[in-house]
């Protein structure tokens, strides 16, 4: 009975961060930043009274970088507590709780996994909706989204960037590549190449081509990235073939896209954004100017750095703009003392997850689980994708993109320590 109600609160704390992550920028507006808070507040109780309770002894190496930078986040001269705001910071503290004691349980990650999946289809739903639709955008979403929005929607919309139910192309596209994601792993990375769900394969290309709509080119780009690179991993036991496949799928993908084109025009909208920005000469929109700043300022303090989230008050565009780099941002504010926490953490995170799914695709010195594969490529192909995007985008400060990561860490911490006992037993079987 225990355990089922242990499970329970999981499920009900995944399912309330994934509806409060994944609707923060659209519907989500309805209710107050307040009331979502009650919830998020309850979370990081739950969270601290079952670390509190598993006592020290539960405290694994992998969780050391986690209690760091909880720290820092809280200790390190926070410029937002110094300025009064608050809420994001928050919410960061909440999900590396939950990281610290959802890590040492599996009763959550299918949950996730669906609930990350779910919200991606409600986000393909409306961004399908408004783009079939101008008048439901302009009556329905239009009202809620507005009053936030930092661009003109307007302007967006009839140019062709859809940003479905949310106040930016860039949250949805942020959104539906997380779907994407869970996508190609139910098809290409499910343990059993031998089924294939049409329902998965339908969905997979209409998730695609929502994303392609939202005219976002860093996420397609870096999801693109990340899922060579863990195609390339997952096919190690198979390494003659699996470049030409690679090959192969790169011209089935870009055939698709352009044969699409000529009924959906706007799943080319993240080309012609390169070739717009492209013939402004920048077609980092910017962004070098931002990374020039950051790493200035880590340049004038580089032991100790700045502070935490000092970058947003005090650059030259304004307080909503992050450096857009998280690593150069981790080394602004927090200097190389303050950052080795946070570039621990991602670094010993990839390189377990890149080492189990070795280890069952290739040495199978874990007990092979089609359930525990899937679980581990999904956590490989978002952490991938969420550090390649970190490169340019604030990933680390957003809670639709850190949390799918959170989840993704937390899948990779548990089964690390499983995978070392069952290494060692292994090398024992074989040294007999």
């Amino acid at each position: 009975m225990k355990i089922k109600t242990n499970n329970l609160i999981y499920g009900l704390m995944v399912v309330y961060l994934s509806i409060y992550s994944f609707t923060r920028g659209g519907i989500g507006l309805i209710l107050s930043q307040s009331t979502w808070a009650i919830g998020l507040l309850f979370i990081m109780i739950l969270s601290a009274l079952g670390i509190l309770s598993k006592g020290i002894k539960k405290v694994y190496r992998t969780d050391v970088p986690v209690l760091f930078m909880l720290m820092e986040i809280v200790l390190w001269k926070n410029w937002d507590f110094t300025n009064g705001i608050w809420f994001l910071d928050f919410i960061i503290v909440v999900f590396l709780l939950f990281l610290i004691v959802a890590n040492k349980t599996d009763c959550w990650f299918d949950i996730a996994i669906k609930m990350v999946l779910l919200m991606g289809v409600f986000h393909a739903f409306w961004t399908i909706v408004c783009y079939l639709s101008s008048d439901i955008y302009y009556m329905v979403v239009y009202p809620i989204v507005n009053n936030i929005a930092q661009w003109n929607l307007t302007s967006m919309y009839e140019k062709g960037f859809m940003t479905g139910f949310n106040y930016t192309n860039s949250q949805n596209a942020i959104y539906l590549t997380s779907g994407l994601i869970v996508c190609v792993c139910l098809l290409f990375f499910n343990g059993n190449k031998k089924i294939i769900n049409s329902k998965t394969v339908l969905l997979l290309v209409v998730m695609a081509i929502c994303l392609l709509l939202t005219g976002k080119r860093g996420p397609i780009v870096w999801f693109a990235m990340a899922f060579i690179i863990v195609y390339w991993l997952y096919n190690c036991d198979k390494p003659t073939n699996r470049t030409f496949k690679i090959a192969a799928i790169i011209v089935f993908v870009i055939a698709a896209i352009y044969i699409t084109s000529f009924i959906i025009p706007g799943v080319l909208n993240f080309v012609y954004r390169f070739i717009e920005m492209s013939e402004q000469g920048d077609i980092t929109t910017h962004r070098t100017k931002l990374w020039a700043m950051g790493w200035k300022a880590f340049l004038d303090s580089p032991i100790w750095g700045n502070g935490w989230f000092w970058f947003k008050y005090h650059n030259s565009y304004g307080t909503t703009y992050h450096v857009h780099n998280c690593y150069i941002q981790w080394l602004c504010e927090l200097g190389i003392i303050g950052a080795l926490p946070w570039f621990w953490f991602v670094v010993i995170n990839i390189v377990h997850t890149v080492k189990m799914v070795i280890g069952i695709k290739k040495e199978k010195i874990l007990d092979f689980n089609g359930n525990v594969l899937r679980h581990l490529a999904f956590s490989a192909l978002y952490q991938f994708y969420f550090l390649i995007f970190a490169f340019a985008a604030t990933s680390f400060y957003e809670p639709e993109c850190l949390l799918p990561y959170i989840f993704s860490c937390g899948i990779s911490m548990y089964y690390w320590r499983s995978y070392k006992m069952q290494g060692i037993m292994w090398t024992r079987r074989k040294l007999s």
